[in-house]
């Protein structure tokens, strides 16, 4: 698996969120089922987003830290679903079978943070990869011989609808709590889908904020402590 992909298609996934004065309250940002993920759990994500982000050869577009921060929330989300998806297929991944992923991420995780908020980081992300890893062998299993037969990039298409598809459907499940200002989908999974503003936007400025893909201006008047790169 590419770095650039786990990376969390950060790319591909990133939609500019409105830095409004919002904030979550206690701290859970995200609860799914019986487990929660703190605000602070979700800064170590962003993070690790943002060291992916500064990397010139990664491939990841320039992105605010609310981008990062949003995106990476529904990959929390995501780790709980895979978890209890491969729970219930019993496809149970070990730390050996996200080694070499890990070892392509390391060097991303040790810019981001050290000491016991390392170990929590890559804690974070090995769970993810071994969901990843999890839920894409339960649907490769359910398509059978069919993936064979497409060129690889139907293939990984498919696969990537089917993964979506099965979390979706898990997901209706879990109860699952996502802090409203994070702005993501009902279930969690996706982010961009709302607006986490507390008033409309009005001003141009104001706009490019929920805009699906902002202007490059409007990163640039970004704080520097707003921006991933």
């Amino acid at each position: 698996m590419k770095v650039n992909r786990l990376a969390l298609l950060a790319g591909a996934a990133a939609t500019a969120l409105v830095l409004s004065g919002c904030t979550p309250t206690g701290d859970v940002a995200i609860k799914v089922g019986k487990t929660s993920y703190t605000d602070h759990d979700l800064d170590l994500l962003t993070s690790f987003e943002c060291s992916i982000a500064q990397d010139p050869n990664a491939g990841v577009p320039p992105l605010s830290r609310a981008t990062a921060r949003a995106f990476m929330a529904t990959v929390l989300v995501a780790i709980s679903v895979d978890h209890s998806i491969s729970v219930k297929a019993k496809a149970l991944p070990t730390s050996s079978d996200a080694a070499s992923t890990m070892t392509q991420l390391d060097p991303y995780i040790d810019k981001a943070e050290t000491g016991k908020n390392r170990a929590r980081l890559r804690s974070l992300i090995e769970s993810s990869v071994l969901g990843q890893l999890a839920v894409s062998a339960v649907v490769q299993q359910a398509l059978g011989s069919s993936l064979s037969q497409m060129d690889q990039t139907q293939a990984q298409q498919v696969l990537s609808d089917g993964v979506k598809t099965i979390r979706a459907n898990e997901a209706k499940s879990l109860k699952i709590k996502v802090e409203p200002s994070l702005g993501l989908s009902a279930n969690g999974l996706e982010s961009g889908t709302n607006d986490p503003s507390l008033s409309t936007a009005i001003s141009s400025f104001a706009k490019s904020s929920v805009a699906s893909q902002p202007e490059q201006a409007w990163l640039d008047a970004l704080p520097a402590n707003q921006k991933c790169s």
